[in-house]
């Protein structure tokens, strides 16, 4: 899909792959294969995306890429 207008200089590509947005269970279960917990992922999980009040989801690339730039999934998790 892309745009493009004469006259404006409006142009614009497809946007960046980032994977489907993923619920904290479906991290700990698919990413994580059970080794750390839904409320592990919540608390200790950079870049969460509020989708309202209480949901908060997930890019799956976004997740994968700061998990191999050096996020520390150990039980006491964080940025080393």
């Amino acid at each position: 899909m892309s745009i493009s207008r004469r006259g404006n200089g409006l142009s614009r590509g497809l946007p960046p792959n980032r994977g489907r947005l993923m619920t904290a269970q479906e991290i700990a279960a698919e990413i994580f294969r059970g080794h750390r917990s839904a409320e592990w992922v919540r608390r200790n999980l950079p870049n969460k995306k509020r989708m309202g009040h209480s949901t908060v989801m997930w890019w799956e690339n976004e997740v994968i890429k700061s998990i191999d730039l050096g996020f520390d999934h150990s039980p006491q998790g964080g940025v080393r």
